[in-house]
């Protein structure tokens, strides 16, 4: 029964539908009053009238757009739970049911005009780019951390032509969450945006200034500005512009995102945030064709077989599967796979219709663009489905000479690592104790107490401690670690 129903979800989603530009304006005008003043059923009705000037219903509908959207969004989710029950009902009463059709649909989401980010945004091709995603969030919230691996199934997902850019929504009851936005902010001064931000991120629960300095310090910038900046709070104006238009706009927590300014409730799954950024595509593309994202490669163009002057020979595509190396030569009209057709053979590319999205395919001129597509191709699994990333990975970033410098006293470091209660194979595991005021510990986010179960998925126990070796001979690793029984698995990029 939870498969039938999670394909039941997937229909649903699949099922929703975007919305045309609708208007953002929050300014409440007081029209004058036409004659005869009546109110009617339609977007003109009549909700005041102020003497000779009235208040109508689409006035008051266009300056609260994204609270009446969270209201339809829950009736929507109610009948969802609803429809849910009675389906399972049903099916318990009648095995009849072969096909179950799902027509309920989520609401249209309103679509918005947002204000430039302040912070750089991240894009693999620039030229290429027609989905933008936009984030407002707060570096101390933990929902803002584990969307994080969301986005970066996306950016992986739609690579060349998706950008994602930034906004700083720190909610009240986050202590330190201006601090850490302006400290984002001095960083992106010295051009290590998305190397501190990911380190905000992963220490989001200990933001104190001094470890907002410690993040920066072991990153190798230039402490003396980077100090000044924190001091003066230098980019607070630009944090409260993010939230003031949050506050004007109805926003409610984080994360809030937009898919090219369509408001998405948050936090969700990629798959939902894939099905809007599809529907875009497919609106999008019908004027002009998108850069392919998919893991295809053409090859050559091929003119078939026939007479020097036959007018009805076509062109063959010689296209590549990124995923498993399969050769395909195609014509206008064939099946590249159950959702993808060849719809046009140009000279020099190719025409593709995937459900519904018009993507260019061109032969690529250089090594460059191709290995962009083989790193996205090889993050999918061999049956073409994207490598689903877990919630739990906090991703950071670490400087290379900081490491070095720390590991000169590996000795004394390693002497923190002492014997658990608990044994795999006979031998007991590793838990740190007495580490929570050293720098090396405290910046790679681990605590007293913590269990450290494997590095890159190799155990680590009281015969083997592969982390100096890793630290020392690694660009990235894995940790895995056991924190009051829970398990946190950490990703470091060393660079």
């Amino acid at each position: 029964m939870t498969k039938q129903f999670s394909l039941i979800c997937l229909v649903l989603i699949q099922l929703s539908s975007c919305s045309k530009s609708t208007s953002d304006a929050q300014t409440l005008a007081v029209e004058p009053k036409q004659e005869p003043a009546k109110a009617s059923f339609n977007g003109d009705a009549i909700a005041a009238t102020l003497g000779d000037r009235v208040i109508s219903i689409a006035q008051l509908d266009a300056s609260m757009q994204i609270q009446l959207h969270d209201l339809e969004y829950r009736k929507f989710e109610l009948r969802r739970a609803k429809l849910k029950a009675l389906i399972q009902e049903q099916n318990e009463l009648s095995s009849s049911f072969d096909h179950v059709k799902i027509l309920l649909q989520p609401p249209t989401p309103p679509r918005l005009e947002l204000p430039n980010s302040h912070y750089p945004s991240q894009a693999a091709s620039p030229n290429d780019s027609v989905i933008t995603l936009s984030l407002f969030c707060s570096y101390q919230s933990s929902h803002c951390t584990r969307i994080q691996p969301v986005l970066k199934t996306l950016r992986d997902k739609y690579n060349r032509i998706i950008t994602t850019e930034y906004f700083d929504l720190p909610q009240g009851f986050h202590r330190y969450g201006k601090s850490a936005a302006n400290a984002a902010h001095c960083a992106t001064e010295q051009g290590i945006f998305q190397r501190y931000q990911s380190s905000l991120y992963s220490q989001r629960d200990n933001l104190t200034y001094a470890r907002l300095r410690t993040l920066a310090q072991q990153l190798h910038i230039d402490m003396s500005d980077f100090g000044r900046c924190l001091e003066a709070q230098r980019h607070l104006p630009k944090i409260h512009r993010d939230i003031d238009y949050a506050n004007r706009m109805g926003f409610g927590n984080v994360p809030t995102i937009f898919v090219n300014g369509l408001y998405i409730k948050g936090p969700q799954t990629a798959e939902l945030y894939s099905y809007y950024i599809e529907q875009e595509l497919a609106r999008l593309s019908q004027a002009r064709p998108i850069r392919s994202y998919l893991p295809l490669e053409l090859v050559a163009i091929e003119q078939s077989k026939g007479a020097p002057n036959d007018k009805s020979a076509s062109s063959i595509a010689h296209i590549r599967t990124l995923t498993d190396n399969l050769s395909l030569f195609l014509q206008a009209g064939d099946a590249v796979d159950e959702l993808t057709l060849v719809e046009t053979v140009r000279s020099d590319s190719v025409v593709l219709n995937h459900n519904k999205i018009r993507l260019l395919l061109p032969i690529e001129p250089d090594s460059t663009a191709m290995s962009e597509k083989k790193k996205a191709a090889a993050d999918q699994k061999p049956d073409g489905h994207q490598k689903k990333e877990s919630n739990s990975v906090i991703a950071m970033a670490l400087s290379k000479d900081w490491i070095q410098e720390q590991l000169q006293d590996q000795t004394q470091l390693a002497r923190h690592f002492e014997l658990a209660a608990h044994k795999v194979e006979g031998v007991h595991l590793l838990k740190l104790r007495d580490i929570d005021k050293l720098e090396f510990y405290s910046v790679l986010g681990l605590r007293s107490g913590d269990v450290v179960l494997q590095i890159n998925e190799e155990f680590v126990h009281e015969a083997q401690n592969p982390l100096w070796q890793t630290l020392h001979q690694e660009a990235e690793f894995e940790m895995l670690v056991m924190r009051q029984g829970f398990p946190i698995r950490y990703r470091f990029t060393i660079d």
